[in-house]
């Protein structure tokens, strides 16, 4: 072959190679740029819209005295679950301490009987100690689930805008 040839494949590959990258991505960024501009249309008109109905919401607020009925009604709930939770773990301890003082008090020529005890004892306070924690965890979700829809839907106070109460300092509002 000779140079010349060489020489004209050469170009050839390259100009074959230059069309094939223009045609793969001029053609698909294109399209690209077509569907992403027409999202951000979309995206901009929808933000137009929600920032539309923000301001003409007007101000909310949230009902100080709501937010500390609720608060205190959470927190004497927490506090009864974990009263109940001592209570139940209390008696369980004692329940346990029972059956295992009699367990080793069973003679010493029945060893399996004793084994059995002791084993049926420690069973009884996994399943105790396992059910007064899940009952504590309920109890604490469902305290924690009532404050938040209380705060959310009993608290919040939305003004029309003529009427959005003044911040004159930092812990006071007034009309």
């Amino acid at each position: 072959m000779t140079t010349r040839t060489m020489t004209n494949a050469l170009y050839l590959g390259i100009a074959v190679s230059t069309a094939a990258f223009l045609f793969l991505a001029v053609t698909p960024a294109e399209a690209i740029t077509g569907s992403k501009m027409q999202k951000m249309r979309d995206y901009a008109s929808t933000t137009k819209e929600m920032k539309e109905k923000r301001d003409n919401k007007g101000k909310q607020t949230v009902d100080m005295s709501c937010i500390a009925k609720a608060v205190e009604t959470r927190e004497e709930r927490l506090g009864v679950a974990w009263g109940d939770f001592n209570t139940s773990i209390t008696a369980a301890l004692a329940t346990r301490k029972t059956e295992l003082v009699a367990a080793w008090n069973i003679s010493s020529s029945s060893m399996k009987e004793r084994t059995g005890a002791t084993n049926a004892a420690w069973k009884k306070w996994k399943e105790s100690s396992k059910k007064a924690h899940g009952e504590l965890r309920d109890e604490r979700k469902a305290a924690w689930e009532t404050f938040r829809k209380t705060s959310k839907d009993s608290c919040r106070i939305t003004l029309p805008r003529e009427e959005a109460l003044e911040n004159t300092s930092a812990d006071t509002l007034t009309l």
